[in-house]
């Protein structure tokens, strides 16, 4: 694969992040102080709420690094290899550390794997884990995220379709958002199948 030409600017992005993120986690250690005052309290939720650009920008930049540097098919399990290496093996290594240092018990026997699983395998180790699932599924649906940008380049040969495209996909999303923080909560709604319920709710 032929190297491409860096893109400054998304340092300039990444390091807003950066600083988002801690910031975030600065604001969120002193936001639970019991004695500050009301008026302190709703800054520094106004400033906490103005940074949570940070992890939807990490994730446009992993989409775009992603779309940039592997805009021709893939090799899937290359591809996969890599990410493994240099995302899974230390993930892996971090929820170990977690784990041991966690003071909740794990359980014993068949309880102790069941627990050790769903923590690896929902990013709750750590509470700041969830990110790397999270992303990590990305980069395993890759190649079908691949396709359906394919898809949506063919279809966008005008403005005017551009402008339905994404009107369609702002429905979607904020339908899907609605679904998740509104209606789920208020109705307590559930699955008919498992490992749907599982994996979409629980």
């Amino acid at each position: 694969m032929a190297r491409k030409e860096r893109i400054g600017e998304l340092d300039l992005i990444r390091a807003f992040a950066f600083l988002a993120v801690v910031y975030q986690h600065v604001i969120g250690v002193y936001i639970r102080e019991p004695r500050l005052t009301e008026q302190v309290s709703i800054v520094y939720g106004m400033l906490f709420h103005l940074l949570k650009f940070a992890v939807p920008a990490f994730i446009f930049i992993t989409g775009l690094v992603l779309f940039y540097n592997y805009s021709e098919k893939v090799n899937y399990i290359s591809f996969m290899r890599k990410r493994i290496t240099e995302i899974l093996v230390p993930y892996g290594i971090w929820s170990v550390v977690y784990l041991y240092l966690m003071e909740k018990p794990l359980g014993e026997g068949a309880a102790f794997v069941w627990n050790v699983s769903k923590h690896f395998l929902t990013g709750t180790s750590s509470y700041h884990l969830w990110f790397v699932v999270m992303i990590f599924q990305f980069y395993l649906l890759y190649p079908f995220w691949q396709r359906v940008f394919e898809l949506f380049r063919r279809f966008v040969t005008s403005r005017f379709r551009l402008v339905v495209a994404l009107g369609v996909s702002g429905l979607v999303y904020g339908g899907l958002m609605w679904f998740s923080a509104r209606y789920i909560p208020a109705h307590g709604f559930r699955f008919d199948m498992n490992w749907l319920d599982t994996y979409f709710i629980k």
